[in-house]
């Protein structure tokens, strides 16, 4: 049975958002919400009250989306069935609010880049989903697109070197950055990293502009139509 944006008091968020029954993006919501796994009814309320939630927080992006769906070269059952079941369950179970945006801006260049190769979007998907916003501000420091991550002060050897360290080593696990060893390092000597000794990997790079939206290319792709 088709789970019914209505039935979840959904329609009323939305409209107010500018997305309206019957257009696209409506539909791809109601699409995902009848292929989700049933959901008890009070996880159900925590859920959908913390989607409503993202939903008015995020206003501007899921604009944007509503009028890049029109846009995109992409199959609409490609986008429908593949893709957006994804978006929509992250969008779901994500504890971290900060990480929303992250996921939102994926989505949209997807259909910004007319991005086709479903291995390649779903791996983007899953290295968001494996990351912390901690990791994601450590990783843009290292990208030059954020100040130094964590942002306080610290001393070796405390509570914030160890997160730091955790952090440094599971993106380069992520194979999201290259890290240079020194010969200490090698010998096995724990090494203290600075910006210099890390290079995000060609991975890391697509998948930052993955997970970063240009603004410029956005009203360019609006122009070209």
């Amino acid at each position: 049975m088709t789970t019914k944006i209505g039935e979840l008091g959904l329609d009323t968020v939305l409209s107010k958002i500018g997305v309206d029954e019957g257009t696209e993006l409506y539909e791809l919501i109601e699409a995902g919400f009848s292929l989700a796994p049933y959901i008890g009814k009070v996880m159900q309320y925590i859920k959908m009250k913390r989607f409503e939630q993202r939903l008015q927080e995020h206003e501007s992006a899921i604009q944007c989306i509503e009028s890049l769906l029109h846009y995109t070269k992409l199959p609409h059952d490609f986008i429908k069935e593949r893709i957006f079941p994804i978006v929509l369950e992250d969008l779901l179970e994500e504890h971290e609010d900060n990480k929303i945006k992250y996921i939102l801006n994926g989505f949209q260049n997807v259909l910004l880049e007319d991005l086709g190769e479903e291995d390649i979007v779903l791996a983007y998907f899953d290295t968001l989903r494996n990351l912390r916003y901690a990791d994601v501000r450590r990783l843009a420091y290292y990208a030059d697109v954020d100040e130094y991550y964590p942002d306080t002060m610290y001393f070796l050897g405390s509570q914030f070197d160890g997160l730091a360290k955790y952090i440094d080593s599971k993106l380069n696990n992520l194979f999201l950055i290259m890290i240079h060893k020194t010969w200490g390092a090698i010998g096995g000597d724990e090494q203290e990293l600075s910006k210099e000794q890390v290079k995000l990997s060609n991975y890391g790079e697509h998948f930052m502009e993955f997970i970063t939206v240009n603004e410029d290319n956005v009203q360019l792709k609006f122009k070209r139509r």
